[in-house]
This record gives structure tokens, C-alpha cells and sequence, in this order.
């Protein structure tokens, strides 16, 4: 009887020690319908994306104007009062006619505050999704207004 209890013990020790952190949070994607040939869209992410991450990690890594797809870098500042935090993103375009996919993906958020610096993946938990969303929604708005703009002189 002693050593069952002391395995009950052990056992419950061990599943508190060892519970995993929430799950990795996915990309978080918007599809939009926008007008203009598959070109002109093209260049209206590329002018975007270089007006709007202008952070030196903010890069684009990648663009293919017959694929039409444009890949880079972004970083947001979370304004924290109390130390300095980032979310750090992926932002993936996919054009085509009519049609545009927004891809925020490999979510990270990077907090430097008492002389350290951590990255770590955004996980799921409470109240993320609904953060993340709102974080968001600024950037697909921009990308919308750009969208919208008129490029004839």
C-alpha cells in the first residue's frame, strides 16, 4: 500500500512538471477581393510592404511577380509599458486575380526588459486569438486603402 501511494505520487509530480505549453498558434489569414490585373496588384504589395515595415528586420525575403506571390518580414510593437515586447511575424501574399491571401504566420514575440532579450512562438491561451486579430487589423486595413489607391497620375 506504501508504495502505491508513493507511486501515485510520483506520478502526479510528474504529470505537473511535465504539462505542455499551449499549442502553437497557426497563421492567422484574411482572404480579400481587390480589382486590377494580377500586375498591378503586384506592385501595389511590393510599395506596401516597403511603406509599411520599415524596421530593419522588416524584409522582404522573397517575390515572384509571375506566381504572384511576395514573402517577407514583420515586426510589431506591442507598446508595453513595462518592458519592451515585439510581435515578430511572417507575412505571406498571395495574388491572384481578383483575389488576394494574406498569411501571417510563424508568429514569435520578443520581450527585452532587465538586461535580457527572449523570443518565444506565440502559443495558444486565453484571449489570444482576439489579440492577434485585433494586432492585425490595422495592417489589412492599410493593405485595403492601398489597394484602393488609384495609380494613374
Amino acid at each position: 500500500m506504501k508504495n502505491f501511494a508513493v507511486l501515485l505520487i510520483g506520478l502526479f509530480l510528474f504529470s505537473c512538471a511535465t504539462t505542455p505549453p499551449g499549442k502553437i498558434i497557426g497563421p492567422y489569414q484574411k482572404v480579400l477581393d481587390v480589382s486590377g490585373t494580377k500586375d498591378e496588384v503586384f506592385i501595389k504589395t511590393m510599395k506596401w510592404m516597403t511603406k509599411t515595415f520599415q524596421s530593419a528586420k522588416a524584409v522582404i525575403e522573397y517575390q515572384d511577380k509571375e506566381a504572384g506571390i511576395v514573402t517577407g518580414n514583420g515586426r510589431l510593437d506591442m507598446h508595453n509599458p513595462v518592458e519592451q515586447v515585439y510581435l515578430d511575424f511572417v507575412l505571406t501574399v498571395e495574388i491572384k486575380e481578383g483575389k488576394v491571401r494574406l498569411s501571417f504566420e510563424n508568429l514569435a514575440s520578443e520581450m527585452t526588459g532587465g538586461g535580457r532579450t527572449s523570443t518565444e512562438p506565440v502559443r495558444e491561451g486565453p484571449g489570444v486569438q482576439e489579440e492577434i486579430k485585433k494586432r492585425f487589423a490595422p495592417l489589412i486595413d492599410s493593405y485595403i486603402k492601398e489597394m484602393s489607391i488609384n495609380s494613374d497620375f
